[in-house]
């Protein structure tokens, strides 16, 4: 996920602060279950208002490059808290 504005249309329910960044070809990965998603599938999620997302908190993390890749490594994981 692309950080604070990709947490701001989580909570808010409102994908127009994603909708600049991504590219129609954007597909992510579920960080608790591995699935792939969509850009379209995460505006439907969204837009589905289930479940609502009340805080989301990034901890600090590492990112080392390798030639064109990133890797972005966090100290722990920490939960989701849901409404």
């Amino acid at each position: 996920m692309t950080g604070k504005p990709a947490s701001c249309a989580v909570i808010s329910g409102d994908p127009s602060a994603i909708d600049p960044m991504w590219s129609p070809d954007f597909y992510g990965f579920n960080p608790t279950s591995g699935s792939r998603y969509t850009r379209k599938d995460f505006r439907d999620s969204l837009l589905s208002k289930q479940p609502t997302v009340e805080v989301m908190n990034f901890p600090r993390f590492f990112v080392r490059m390798f030639g064109n890749t990133a890797v972005a490594k966090e100290r722990t994981m920490q939960p989701f808290r849901r409404l």
